[in-house]
This record gives structure tokens, C-alpha cells and sequence, in this order.
């Protein structure tokens, strides 16, 4: 009944208002274009990550010390973290866009970008959610290496050392502060083989009935270092056992477990977006949808390389992004999945609309652009 109650139906939806929104609003808006009503649309995104820093320094000057992992304007860390890394990836990749090619899309000037890149970092990293500084981390390594291939022709050696060992240290900053604030990293390596052994350590399956795992120094194990991995493992089982799905529904995993193993789980899902939606679909919808990703990236890939619309590079490490977290994180529901229709619906809209840009240079320095220029022919100028 979920498909029908509104639960996918709103996926729809938002897709539809991403692709529909562009050519409504500038039907009444002649004087805005494509770049202006996304910018728009992000900036009014980052006020979320902004009323959370605020709120974060207003309790930490309180209590003298860093709120870490509190929030109080968001459902869970998790939700918040996925809303600030949506609107952190379009930030890199602007900043990315600006260092490799010296050009500009977003009507923002660097320091005011550098600032509100900022403001997203802080609250991923206060925050406290692994999944997100992963996919923060891969991303700073995405643009890096992307910013060293696409200039490695036109830059020096040193130029190109000194990015990548911008790269290394913003990432080794990234790394120690998440290892001070987060001390389930130190444990990770000696949980995993707890648990793989899904068998004899069944604590993921009822944390009433069966042992809490231990670690060789008696600690007991963190759970989400533990649970995380057992319910993937069990989720790939499952899915084995099941390949053409059983349905639309919250709690597939929990009755997939009781159908399997003879005893319900209690959780009511695996924690990864994929294998949820595998769960309902089965393998052939899983497919599918890998098709429908592989477009839009393919879309991206196509407009920024082949037709010189930098636009494509933002469609391209959004749907990357997204996905990438997809694996590991339950994103692919609610109002979360409802975002990403929305942005790449939008994003692949504007990637049609828009016109060709020289992308290079005559002599590879950022004094041989020419300003970008959208749909209707008008040089955007930052402010």
C-alpha cells in the first residue's frame, strides 16, 4: 500500500517539479535564467547547515565545550548530514570548476563560496556521522584528482604538487578530527571478522536475546561498527534467496530475516539503500534503476566533456555522490530520495537547455575564459 499512500508517489513528484520548474518560472521570470533559480534554490538549502552552526556555537558558548553529534533542528544526524552533503557536493564542485578551469557557473563570488563551503564542512564534521565524512572525504579526493588530470598538460609540476598536497592536507585534517571526535574508528578493524561470523554471533539478529560481542579487551563492540556490516552481509544473502523481491514496504528486511531465519529481526531494515530497494524490486528493478543512474551520469559526463557545459559536471558528481552513499546509507526513501529526483531531474533539464562553453583556454590560465554563458545567451557576472 506504500505505493499507493504517497510514499513513491512524492518521488515521482519532486522529479516531475525538477524537470517542470525551469521552463514555469522563467515562463513569468524573463529576467532570471537556469543558473539563477538553482542558486536560488541552494542557497536557500545552506540556511539549514547555517541555523545549524548558529544554534551549535549558541550551546557551545552555554556549556563551554562543542555540542559534538547534537542537533535540533533535524529528524536524526543522518537526515541533517545527507541535506548538508547535497548541498556541499554543488559547492565543490564550483570550487573544483574555479581552480581547474579558472571559470565560474554559480553567480557567487569565492570568498562568500568559501565561506558557505565552510559553514557545510563544520557542521558534517560536529555532526559526527561517519557515512558523511566518508563521502566528504571522497569527495575532496574526486575533485583533486580530477582538478590534477584535467590541468596535468597545462600546469607545472609544482603547481600540480602543491594541489595535491592541498589535497592531502585539508583530507588529513578531515581524518584527524574525525578520529579524535569518533572513536568508533579505532575498533572498526577488529569487529569486522564479529560481524562476518553472522553464524555463531547473532547479536545483530535479537539484541535481547543473544550476546553483546566483545573485543579481545573485554570492551563490547560498537554497534554500529558491528551492525552495520552484519545486516549488509545478511542483506546480500537475502537477496540471493529472493532475487525478484517481495514488494514495496518499510519493514522488507525484518520479514525477510523472520522468513529465513526462523526468528524476526529487530530492525526493520538493513541500512543500505541499495539492498532495501532490492529487497522491494528484486534484482530486475535494481537493474533498472542502475540504468537510470548510469543516464544521468552518462548525461553529465557527455555535456561537460563532449559539449563544454560545465552544468554537466555538477549532474555528474551529484548522481556519483548520492549513489556512492546509497550503498552504505538507507538514503534511497522519504524526503531524501525526493531531493535527489528533484536536483537531477533540474540538473538534466538545464544540461539540455543550456549552450556550449568553452571549457579550455588558448593558454590554460583563467584570463583566457570567457565568462559562461546559459540558454538565452547572457554572460553571468558574480556578485
Amino acid at each position: 500500500m506504500e505505493l499507493y499512500n504517497g510514499k513513491w508517489l512524492r518521488v515521482i513528484e519532486t522529479g516531475f517539479m525538477g524537470i517542470a520548474i525551469l521552463p514555469v518560472v522563467l515562463a513569468y521570470q524573463k529576467k532570471l535564467d537556469a543558473v539563477d533559480i538553482f542558486w536560488g534554490i541552494i542557497c536557500a538549502m545552506w540556511l539549514v547547515p547555517l541555523v545549524q552552526m548558529l544554534d551549535i556555537i549558541w550551546l557551545g558558548f552555554k556549556s563551554h565545550s562543542i555540542p559534538w553529534q547534537e542537533t535540533r533542528i533535524a529528524y536524526s544526524r543522518m537526515e541533517l548530514s545527507v541535506h548538508v552533503n547535497l548541498v556541499l557536493s554543488f559547492f565543490a564542485t564550483e570550487l573544483t570548476l574555479r581552480a581547474a578551469l579558472g571559470k565560474s557557473w554559480l553567480s557567487v563570488k569565492t570568498p562568500v563560496l568559501v565561506f558557505m563551503f565552510a559553514v557545510c564542512v563544520f557542521v558534517d564534521l560536529q555532526l559526527v556521522t561517519r557515512n558523511a565524512t566518508v563521502g566528504m572525504i571522497s569527495m575532496v579526493v574526486s575533485n583533486v584528482i580530477f582538478v590534477m588530470l584535467y590541468r596535468f598538460r597545462k600546469w607545472g609540476t609544482k603547481k600540480l604538487i602543491l594541489v595535491a598536497l592541498a589535497g592531502i592536507v585539508f583530507l588529513g585534517a578531515l581524518v584527524k578530527i574525525s578520529l579524535v571526535t569518533d572513536p568508533r574508528w579505532r575498533s572498526l578493524a577488529e569487529t569486522v571478522p564479529y560481524s562476518l561470523d553472522i553464524k555463531n554471533y547473532k547479536f545483530w539478529l535479537n539484541n535481547e536475546k543473544y550476546p553483546h560481542p566483545r573485543l579481545a579487551s573485554g570492551e563490547e563492540v560498537s554497534l554500529s561498527n558491528y551492525e552495520r556490516l552484519a545486516w549488509a552481509k545478511v542483506g546480500i544473502e537475502l537477496v540471493a534467496k529472493e532475487p525478484l523481491g517481495i514488494g514495496i514496504g518499510n519493514d522488507n528486511f525484518h520479514r525477510l530475516v523472520e522468513k529465513h531465519f526462523q526468528e524476526p529481526s529487530t530492525t526493520t531494515q538493513s541500512h543500505s539503500g541499495l539492498l532495501n530497494f532490492t529487497f522491494a524490486a528484486g534484482i530486475p528493478g535494481l537493474l533498472l534503476w542502475l540504468m537510470l543512474i548510469f543516464s544521468f551520469a552518462a548525461t553529465g559526463w557527455n555535456s561537460f566533456y563532449r559539449e563544454k557545459k560545465v552544468v554537466g559536471l555538477f549532474l555528474l558528481m551529484f548522481i556519483l555522490g548520492f549513489t556512492s552513499r546509497s550503498v552504505f546509507d538507507d538514503v534511497l526513501r522519504d524526503h531524501m530520495l525526493e531531493m535527489f529526483t528533484f536536483f537531477s531531474c533540474l540538473l538534466l533539464v538545464i544540461c539540455y537547455r543550456e549552450k556550449s562553453q568553452a571549457v579550455e583556454c588558448s593558454d590554460g590560465g583563467p584570463s583566457a575564459m570567457n565568462p559562461p554563458v546559459d540558454s538565452w545567451g547572457k554572460h553571468k557576472k558574480s556578485f
